[in-house]
């Protein structure tokens, strides 16, 4: 098919023409200056300063900066005043940011570039007498965001399941992704159990590697998996139990305290197995995460929780009030243990074996009381993630939480933006969002999503609960074919 150079109103399909650069009528129009011409290549990497060269990192990357493009164009006329209306008609398209269609001969895939304004640079001479045409000649540059974007990908709808005895809890694949950089995300969150309740909901992805090989069932271990040492004066008595539809599983340990207990006086550890984590995709970082539930003389008083990991510790806090069922972030580790995941050197950590934790829990009250504990997980935080949380006044039923992956802002919908009908947003009065960290972005190729609930303090979170994802992305283009 013959080029394409368009200024349209919008990205994608649902874009109209406002002037066609390429199509020359009887009655004249604008056609591109020479064959092949538009220069769509010249661009800058993204420094941090302008001091310093560019440095190859594999976990900071450099990114494109900047774009200037440049189209020939040759406008024609049926007369002088049919010219003067056609500049003018270009020079509206492109005096306010605009949007430029483009697809070389032969090619199938359509971009889009979104651009800053310009003015064109055109000359032109005056029409001799009796002539019936009128030119123009010139060239359309302008600044342009650093890639150019494909047509909207939409996937899904994938189904969340939160208990990660389950086979595919917590995560989605979105694969086949097209261009050649990473490109946000935009996630739709649906169902009453993800949006209609306060909550905090944790949101990561792998990208690297086999994403697929790092599951919950390898990444978590249920409690009752693991071994136990008590301590302190007055230890509490640790056991496993069963039939609880509450918990992964239905299972999980239960450390019960006795009724002359003394403040810091009970202590004990909880010693995750996680054998199966291995080889060369689980070198990283991870974010820990312990599934904990209070009751009896300890319900709503407060925990002192330490992971001990390699040689470093992480402190965190079973806080007293709120729900006494709960998931805990225990912070960040490193695999290889205590050790930056990435080397400076052309090759990094080929395997990594499996860490030792060692979970301390220390009674803050004296009495006795009740503590269980369900699961430990890792969840791959080397790459994007971040945290929603959704407090009150929650959005309401049958709305749709929307993570917008251009300004990492989270935004509540009556139905899906892209596959629902008369879309409308709901403002801060109706719905109290927050989102802190970096939405993800998605890799050309395989991308493997995270959504772990149940880390809010007011809402208790059953493991048999399932919400729906849905996943858009637009790819991003640094060199266009």
């Amino acid at each position: 098919m013959a080029a394409v150079a368009q200024i349209v109103t919008t990205v994608g399909s649902t874009g109209t023409v406002v002037l066609d650069l390429n199509a020359l009528g009887s009655a004249g129009g604008v056609m591109i200056g020479k064959r092949d011409g538009i220069d769509l290549a010249r661009t800058e990497l993204a420094r941090k300063d302008t001091d310093r060269p560019v440095v190859w990192s594999p976990s900071d990357p450099e990114g494109i900066g900047t774009r200037k493009i440049t189209v020939p164009v040759v406008l024609l006329g049926a007369s002088a005043d049919d010219l003067a209306a056609k500049i003018r008609t270009l020079n509206q398209a492109v005096t306010a940011p605009f949007v430029l269609k483009v697809q070389r001969a032969g090619s199938s895939v359509p971009v889009w570039l979104r651009c800053w304004p310009t003015l064109p640079k055109l000359e032109t001479g005056l029409v001799a007498a009796g002539r019936g045409t009128a030119l123009a000649t010139g060239v359309l540059e302008a600044d342009t965001e650093p890639y150019a974007i494909g047509a909207r990908v939409d996937v899904g709808p994938f189904t969340i399941t939160q208990d990660p005895a389950v086979a595919g809890a917590w995560t989605c694949d979105v694969t086949g992704v097209t261009g050649d950089a990473l490109t946000p995300a935009v996630i739709r969150l649906t169902g009453d159990e993800a949006v209609n309740v306060q909550d905090q909901v944790l949101v990561a992805v792998r990208r690297r590697g086999v994403p697929s090989s790092l599951t919950a069932t390898v990444l978590t271990t249920q409690a009752e998996g693991g071994s136990t040492v008590t301590g302190g004066s007055y230890p509490p008595t640790v056991t496993t139990f069963t039939s609880d539809s509450t918990f992964s599983g239905s299972s999980g340990l239960r450390a019960t305290y006795p009724s002359g207990t003394v403040s810091g006086t009970s202590d004990f550890s909880y010693l995750p197995s996680l054998g199966s984590l291995s080889g060369v995709e689980a070198a990283g970082t991870y974010r820990a995460l312990l599934r904990v539930r209070r009751s009896g003389g300890a319900a709503g008083l407060a925990f002192t929780l330490k992971l001990k990991v390699g040689g470093g510790s992480n402190y965190a806090l079973f806080t007293a009030g709120g729900a006494d069922t709960r998931g805990i972030d225990l912070g960040l580790i490193q695999l290889p243990m205590s050790q930056p995941a990435t080397m400076a050197a052309p090759e990094g950590p080929t395997a990594v074996s499996a860490p030792s934790l060692d979970i301390q829990v220390q009674k803050s009250w004296s009495g006795a009381g009740v503590l269980d504990v369900d699961w430990v997980a890792l969840v791959p935080a080397d790459q994007d993630a971040g945290l929603i949380a959704v407090t009150s006044p929650v959005p309401g039923s049958g709305r749709v939480l929307v993570l917008d992956g251009y300004d990492h802002l989270p935004r509540v919908f009556t139905t899906d933006p892209y596959t629902g009908s008369s879309p409308s947003a709901y403002g801060l009065g109706t719905a109290t969002t927050g989102y802190v960290g970096g939405v993800p972005r998605l890799a050309p190729g395989s991308n493997r999503l995270w959504f772990v609930t149940g880390l809010g303090t007011v809402t208790v979170r059953a493991p048999s609960i399932t919400f729906t994802a849905n996943v858009s992305y637009w790819p991003r283009f640094g060199w266009l074919a």
